[in-house]
């Protein structure tokens, strides 16, 4: 928790500062593509690894007993759907919203096979009896959540504020 406690400050102190430097403007016109899709796929799988083991010592909930493989610690949430779903799915957000003049057939294969991978990352912790379908749905929502905070602050970083004030006015 204390972990927590201090990513979550150190966040919202960065997201002060950069709204007072304007490190956006430095963001948007300086760093690549490339380094800002790292940057959202590194960031959302990060945010998702401390969740899950916040929550799995929050929770405390011991592993089934008659498991396919030997697996150590909590069950509740699934880390693997966890980070899985962040890190696939803010692949996802990447490819279709930054790379959008790649062929829109290479984006929809990036697409599906980023989505079977995901699917088969939950239905093998299932096959694999390590966790029941409550861990995986829970992994899943922390992955979202951390996809959801990395999409937050890249549009912070990425915003043009003379686009908003001309929306506004």
């Amino acid at each position: 928790i204390v972990l927590f406690c201090l990513f979550l400050s150190a966040s919202i102190f960065s997201l002060i500062i950069l709204r007072k430097i304007k490190l956006k403007d430095v963001f948007k016109q300086h760093v690549s593509r490339g380094v800002q899709a790292s940057i959202l796929v590194v960031g959302s799988t990060a945010i998702s690894v401390v969740l899950v083991q916040i929550l799995k010592h929050v929770f405390a909930v011991p592993r089934p007993e008659f498991m396919l493989v030997a697996e150590t610690g909590y069950r509740f949430p699934s880390g693997h759907a966890s980070v899985s779903t962040a890190l696939l799915v803010m692949v996802i957000f990447c490819v279709n919203t930054m790379y959008k003049t790649w062929s829109t057939s290479l984006r929809y294969l990036i697409t599906t096979g980023a989505s079977i991978c995901l699917i088969g990352v939950c239905v093998s912790r299932l096959v694999l009896r390590v966790h029941k379908p409550i861990d995986i749905f829970a992994g899943i929502m922390v992955g979202l959540i951390s996809v959801g905070v990395m999409i937050y602050i890249y549009k912070i970083l990425s915003h043009d504020s003379k686009t908003k004030n001309k929306k506004l006015g």
